[in-house]
């Protein structure tokens, strides 16, 4: 994937049941035909008994996943559908996979595109009408005209979900009799073979007699715009829905629909009540619309999303909306964030929340309440549905006590997102009893408020008492030291604590606070993340968490997050000596903390005998060239590290030749940042070479490291060799056209790598188009 091409996106069921689909779609066939049908598939088959490779994909036909295929391929075959034709080489390239149309009937069963233009043609339908047991069908942010859709919705029979997200709806329709009459051929029941092919291709100009033989891009196909008499857009999709015999699942989501258009959506009160909708209309007025379906059709609706259409400047709507939600049992997910809906929103909207025994999830956040907010939290405290609950970015500052009442007497929730709500509880000791009472909250996020002393206190004498809370986010407030210290104490001597992840990063914690994280590792069983990031941090606090771990080698924290503190070298070396030992620990964030050359070689000394940890991140650290030495040492023969970040310490060409010692010898590591650094070109032409063989890295950093057109070229000549890496970062590399140039050269020749980042370089936007072409045609033709 360059990151300028568009996406389509290819998914197969691998489900064993789809075998008997194509001997079902293949009944109504005439008998002459099944059995020419019969004889070639018989043919087909005596003739690849020895072939290897078509043994493989008998074994593997009722797993067949389509994503096996090179995603070259799949580009390739898209490109036809999109470039207005499909021409011979469609069909040459469909043949590369003998069972390829056999399979596309029997075995796919999911298909999307992805920011992708349909073009308005006949010959869009015949590489659809293969698709006959395809089961979900998606446009995400693309544009397609609707008779075209409607058409493809008549011939996908099994079809049982549609996805139309954010996708311009044209209205450009064929006036001519001759072209409806080819359409309704081209979507009946498909044939299989060579059959359908020439099916197809008699509906065309085309006098090649071939079975192969090309759809003629000289076929005229009439089309215009028109104003009088013309089918309304959305009208004419939904009662397609209404009428189609599979059809259940329904995802229609619009970006600031015309007025004109909203009114159409009533026509979703008369879809079968059957139906689950999906309906999401961001920056539209059509609250209005959504109350007069769920009015005629109170089971229509399973989901709406009116997110930022400032639907509080109408409260007469809003409170409309609200009886609705009293009388309706089936919407479980109801976004209305960004949306103004202010305090005297919040009342009116309460008493529906309070009653509706139907929602799962509901998003309030950024909505400017405030006062207001008691009304919502006793709604909630009420509600026996909701699951998840988002309120953040509303400043309910005076709010912490029906906030608490909320969280003790509330039974269903299981994640609750008060973020951003400039909650302090500093005279609320009733959160205390709400933790304490509450057994059914499993996610509390409340970063970036305002918990100072005193509210860190009340919730940490929750937190001693509470079964319940998996995931407690408390980032970014003001807990200090004597916070920190009363957090670990409620987490260390809780017996029958459950929490698994802990966050105060940004908290103005120092050593004493940090430091008594120590009894959590020592004591608890059930964390295994903790967060301490952004802090004021230095070694000595460091230091009792490693004599922690070395106290517990087995202890249940596993992730420990120390990165943007000071805890320098001597930190390094103390975290070293408990690595040393394999102490539990699997992941361990250093990011921007002085760490300077020595702190690298006291982490390298702890990696060589290490085998536990599989991830380190020491970037922003100056460990330079000489650092970097002792690490790459080290990483030739460890065994356990998966993922390392390098980024921006000041490596120059000299370390360039410790960076090829770790891609030669190391075989475990699968992730690879080096991005920010100053390899330069020569640095990139000695990296290229050790690439080139290399067989566990999969994902490649190199962005800013200003590598230029001669180290772009030099990067290029792994992909014909290496079939392993299947993401690379070249952002900000002074590259230009003719490195672009390079590149294209030889991606063509690899199938394995779909990410290739090339933003922020100086590449013309004519060497772009080339670049997505040659990834399009690289595939050669049978023999």
């Amino acid at each position: 994937m360059i990151e300028t091409s568009n996406n389509m996106v290819f998914n197969s069921n691998n489900s064993s049941n789809s075998s008997g689909v194509h001997n079902n779609s293949n009944s109504s066939n005439s008998s002459n035909s099944n059995n020419n049908n019969n004889n070639t598939s018989s043919h087909s088959r005596n003739s690849s008994k020895d072939n290897s490779k078509y043994m493989l994909l008998q074994q593997q036909r009722q797993q067949y996943n389509i994503n096996h295929l090179p995603f070259i391929l799949l580009k390739k075959i898209f490109s036809y559908c999109t470039n207005n034709v499909i021409s011979y080489s469609f069909y040459q390239i469909t043949t590369v996979c003998r069972l390829w149309r056999k399979k596309s009937i029997e075995a796919i069963f999911h298909l999307e595109f992805c920011d992708s233009t349909i073009p308005n043609t006949l010959d869009f339908f015949p590489f659809f009408s293969n698709f006959t047991s395809l089961q979900s069908l998606k446009f995400i942010q693309s544009t397609i005209n609707v008779e075209q859709l409607v058409l493809l919705l008549q011939s996908l029979k099994k079809l049982n979900e549609i996805d139309i997200s954010f996708s311009k709806l044209n209205k450009y329709i064929s006036n001519s009799s001759n072209n409806s009459n080819k359409i309704e051929e081209i979507i009946s029941p498909p044939t299989t073979g060579n059959q359908e092919i020439k099916s197809t291709a008699t509906a065309t100009t085309s006098t090649d007699n071939h079975p192969l033989s090309p759809i003629s891009t000289n076929t005229k196909t009439t089309t215009k715009t028109t104003t009088d008499n013309q089918p309304q857009d959305i009208l004419t999709l939904l009662n397609c829905f209404k009428s189609h015999p599979s059809l259940k699942v329904v995802y229609l989501s619009f970006n600031s629909l015309e007025s004109k258009y909203v009114n159409d959506l009533l026509l979703l009160s008369e879809i079968p009540f059957y139906f689950k909708v999906h309906l999401s209309l961001l920056y539209t007025n059509g609250l209005g619309v959504v109350c007069k379906i769920m009015k005629s059709n109170s089971s229509i609706l399973e989901s709406i999303n009116i997110s930022k259409s400032k639907i509080g400047r109408d409260l007469e709507r809003v409170s409309e909306f609200s009886l609705d939600l009293l009388f309706n049992q089936t919407l479980k997910i109801l976004d209305l964030s960004h949306n103004q809906i202010g305090d005297k929103g919040a009342e009116v909207l309460a008493n529906g929340i309070a009653n509706n025994h139907s929602i799962q999830h509901l998003n309030l956040s950024v909505n400017e309440i405030k006062q207001g907010a008691v009304y919502i939290l006793n709604a909630i405290k009420l509600n026996r549905c909701i699951v998840n609950f988002n309120f953040s970015c509303n400043p309910i500052e005076g709010c912490s006590n029906a906030l608490a009442e909320m969280i003790r007497d509330n039974t269903t929730l299981t994640e609750l997102n008060l973020s951003t709500c400039k909650l302090s509880f500093q005279n609320c000791p009733l959160i205390r009893d709400a933790l304490v009472r509450n057994n059914t909250l499993q996610v509390l996020l409340l970063q970036r408020n305002s918990i100072e002393s005193m509210g860190s206190e009340y919730i940490s004498g929750g937190l001693a008492l509470n079964t319940a809370l998996l995931i407690l986010n408390l980032a970014s407030n003001k807990f200090g030291d004597e916070g920190a210290i009363k957090m670990s104490r409620a987490i260390a001597t809780n017996e029958n604590i459950k929490l698994e992840d802990i966050s105060l990063g940004n908290n103005y914690i120092k050593d004493e606070g940090a430091a008594s994280f120590a009894q959590v590792i020592k004591s608890n069983s059930t964390c295994t993340t903790i967060d301490l990031s952004i802090n004021w941090i230095t070694s000595s606090a460091v230091k009792e968490i490693a004599q922690a771990f070395l106290s517990n080698p087995v202890s249940s924290v596993t992730s420990l997050d120390l990165s943007n503190n000071t805890i320098c070298h001597l930190g390094a070396q103390y975290i070293g000596e408990a690595l040393k030992e394999n102490c539990s620990l699997n992941h361990i964030n250093f990011f921007c903390n002085n760490l300077d050359t020595v702190g690298a070689v006291e982490i390298s000394h702890a990696i060589i005998s290490n085998h536990t940890l599989t991830s380190i991140e020491i970037s922003s650290n100056f460990i330079g060239d000489k650092g970097l030495l002792a690490l790459s040492i080290a990483l030739a023969s460890n065994h356990s590290i998966t993922s390392i970040s390098l980024a921006q310490n000041l490596i120059n060409f000299e370390g360039v030749q410790y960076l090829v010692k770790i891609i030669k010898e190391n075989h475990t590591i699968k992730t690879l940042d080096l991005s920010y650094n100053r390899i330069e070109s020569k640095g990139a032409e000695l990296l290229s070479d050790p690439l080139k063989s290399n067989t566990t890295i999969t994902s490649l950093d190199l962005s800013s490291n200003s590598i230029g057109d001669d180290g772009a070229a030099a990067i290029s000549q792994i992909f014909p060799l290496n079939s392993n890496l299947k993401r690379l970062s070249l952002y900000n590399n002074k590259i230009s056209s003719s490195g672009a140039q390079a590149i294209v050269e030889n991606l063509v020749k690899n199938h394995s790598l779909y990410s290739v980042n090339l933003l922020a370089n100086k590449i013309d936007s004519s060497i772009l188009k080339p670049i997505v072409k040659r990834l399009e045609n690289i595939l050669p033709f049978p023999s």
